[in-house]
């Protein structure tokens, strides 16, 4: 662990994210090329109540102007854009189908990412998407909640608590109140927690098991 990790751990400690993105700012003045310097200043900037949309946006294409293959800046971009508008635009989406990648992980993720462009117009198309995404790698989670969420309102329940519980054995930690992310810019933990789903707050999977396993459940 070096020095930069070991300062991005003590302040996110004091949550202090401020002072975060003066400290990698600083770092990017020293080294502007540097890939995982912008997209952990990225991801900070991401969170509330300070979202810094531009700021973001501006390091992601950077990032994708060093190499236009980066799929983790393609993954961020989509997320900035679906949590400011509930979805991605065409551009963003084309550019997600485009990227050159061989892993089924990465791929699965992209696609994933993808459907979201279609979730207030086509959830046909949607849902494509989404089984796409859960056949190129199984072991995901997002993506089997939100085609669960897609079978519960068309009175599927039988397959929808089936993708329901496949995907919360996927999950591979657990945050609780007291057990948060030691550096809220590590790109492994956000990916894991916001595009895998596989890192997930105590208090989601209570609800999901109330809402989403219950012998009563209905749309």
């Amino acid at each position: 662990m070096n020095d930069l990790q070991l300062q991005l751990i003590e302040l996110t400690k004091a949550n202090d994210d401020k002072a975060i993105k003066k400290l990698l700012e600083e770092k990017l003045q020293e080294e502007p090329n540097n890939i995982d310097l912008l997209l952990r200043l990225a991801i900070v900037s991401t969170y509330d109540p300070d979202f810094d949309e531009e700021r973001c946006i501006e390091c992601l294409e950077k990032v994708l102007t060093l190499n236009k293959n980066n799929a983790t800046a393609l993954l961020l971009l989509a997320y900035v854009q679906e949590k400011h508008f509930g979805e991605i635009d065409d551009t963003l989406r084309q550019r997600i189908e485009a990227i050159e990648t061989q892993e089924n992980e990465t791929r699965a993720m992209l696609k994933y990412v993808a459907s979201w462009f279609y979730r207030w117009t086509d959830n046909e198309k949607e849902k494509q998407c989404l089984i796409e995404s859960i056949n190129m790698y199984p072991g995901l989670v997002n993506n089997y909640m939100r085609l669960a969420e897609l079978y519960f309102k068309e009175n599927k329940n039988t397959e929808a608590k089936l993708l329901v519980e496949i995907g919360l054995k996927n999950v591979q930690k657990i945050y609780v109140k007291n057990n948060l992310p030691k550096d809220t810019t590590d790109i492994n933990e956000f990916i894991n927690g916001y595009i895998k789903g596989i890192f997930q707050m105590d208090t989601i999977l209570e609800w999901i098991k109330e809402h989403w396993l219950t012998e009563d459940k209905t749309n």
